[in-house]
């Protein structure tokens, strides 16, 4: 009788141990499905996108109210801010979202300390970005200076700076992304910028004193 009442309750045991185990594994299954469905229903960020854009053609036009002759690019919508011995443009690209500052200095007594000061400004700009430098010669070498092109993110992607034989004259332009751009808008952004390096040499290569 005991033998018998010990190998009932040994299966009355092993009866209650499957039972837990299968309540275990039956919660286990009701807690994944619980959070896969979390899972979904949690919105996942998507990174920021940067649209890819058909950049203007190669096509240039004559910029000649600042004081100095230069080439801007035909598709581009140009805006004088201010004529004189302190002139300056906007040269504004709407397809790229960009505004290329261009200030020309018509009577620099110290231009030196203007150049050092520009410099400073477009390093400033820069930050930590790495960027490549482009000197030039405008025709004549009427005009000599820099392009400076950002090889990685940047809201300032291209820079420019330009002093005239008489050191007298000094050009600098600058091009800005009026919205930020994110480190993943590299790929994208890449045939804007260089694009925009583009015009920016054109534009440093046709510089020229002239009058109206």
């Amino acid at each position: 009788a005991r033998q018998n009442h010990a190998r009932h309750s040994e299966e009355l045991m092993l009866t209650a141990l499957r039972s837990v185990s299968r309540l275990a594994a039956a919660a286990a299954l009701v807690a994944a499905l619980s959070a896969c469905s979390d899972s979904a229903r949690t919105p996942v960020p998507k990174p920021d996108a940067w649209p890819r854009i058909n950049t203007y053609s190669a096509d240039y036009r004559t910029l000649d109210s600042l004081g100095v002759c230069l080439s801007v690019n035909a598709g581009a919508d140009v805006t004088v801010k201010s004529t004189g011995v302190n002139a300056a443009a906007d040269i504004a690209y709407p397809r790229y979202g960009a505004v290329v500052y261009v200030s020309v200095l018509n009577n620099v007594a110290d231009i030196r300390a203007e150049v050092a000061g520009r410099r400073e400004r477009m390093a400033r700009n820069l930050g930590d970005t790495p960027a490549e430098s482009t000197p030039f010669a405008a025709a004549d070498s009427a005009f000599t200076g820099m392009v400076v092109t950002a090889r990685s993110v940047s809201q300032t992607p291209v820079q420019l700076v330009a002093v005239d034989a008489s050191g007298r004259r000094l050009v600098s332009a600058t091009a800005f992304f009026s919205r930020p751009v994110p480190a993943s808008a590299l790929d994208s952004i890449r045939p804007v910028v260089s694009a925009l390096s583009r015009d920016m040499l054109a534009m440093a290569k046709s510089l020229a004193v002239c009058s109206r």
